[in-house]
């Protein structure tokens, strides 16, 4: 009872900060800003009742990584070369980890979220990261 009860606490934080569908999906378009360096490319995520699933993909359609969020942590798969980096694969989990941990915009130490509108924004103060994810639908309108 009490692993459901943190299980559903984690989805529904999820969801909080991010627009799913009737399938379960949350379709962003995300850009990663890291030293004065951008990178975009999709987010696309689905949700079943106790694991976030999802993929980050460039504009070329190349996976950077797949990721499962589950009882407050991530995990990442697939990671390609570039990324795959013991220093940057810890980042990005924590990074991710924090992000679908909370319900509303935030600041804990070196970390920040802030939801404006459709969009939702993960600032990593320490190694100068920003994540910016906003909903694919408004975009496309």
């Amino acid at each position: 009872m009490v692993v459901w009860l943190l299980v559903s606490i984690g989805s529904v934080q999820a969801q909080a900060l991010f627009t799913f569908d009737d399938e379960g999906m949350a379709r962003t378009h995300l850009e990663l800003s890291a030293h004065g360096r951008d990178i975009t490319g999709l987010c696309l995520m689905r949700q079943s009742e106790d694991t976030l699933r999802g993929s980050v993909i460039n504009e070329f359609g190349i996976k950077a990584f797949d990721f499962t969020y589950r009882e407050g942590k991530t995990k990442l798969m697939n990671v390609a070369s570039f990324l795959n980096k013991w220093y940057i694969r810890r980042t990005l989990q924590r990074d991710l980890s924090f992000l679908f941990s909370q319900t509303t915009s935030c600041c804990r130490g070196q970390r920040s979220v802030e939801k404006n509108g459709d969009t939702v924004s993960l600032v990593n103060k320490r190694h100068k990261l920003t994540y910016r994810f906003r909903n694919l639908d408004e975009i496309t309108e």
